[in-house]
């Protein structure tokens, strides 16, 4: 009976040590992908686009993550690059809650 008890007691212990494990790298991997963010929004800069029209606007972008392109009607309009794909709900909040766009 006791050798049960032992081999469980070893199994919730190595559980419980892969859980902490599993916890520590999932958050060194959050706070690896906000810094980096946080270094390309240090870069960043607003980025005129929709222009030639009644809205001009310049939305703010981090570093590395926008371009501007003239669309097919001839305005300047802004997308995103992969790195801006993979940023985007770090941007989305971003521009949310600090750098609003500015309208002309």
């Amino acid at each position: 009976m006791a050798a049960i008890i032992m081999h469980v007691s070893r199994d919730r212990v190595k559980s419980v040590r892969y859980s902490r494990l599993r916890l520590a790298v999932f958050l060194a991997c959050v706070g690896a992908y906000i810094i980096v963010y946080a270094l390309l929004s240090w870069r960043g800069s607003y980025i005129g686009h929709n222009e030639g029209g009644n809205d001009n606007r310049k939305t703010w972008f981090p570093a590395y993550c926008a371009e501007k392109y003239i669309s097919l009607s001839g305005r300047q309009k802004v997308r995103l690059t992969t790195t801006g794909c993979f940023f985007l709900p770090l941007i989305l909040v971003d521009q949310t809650a600090i750098h609003r766009t500015h309208f002309e």
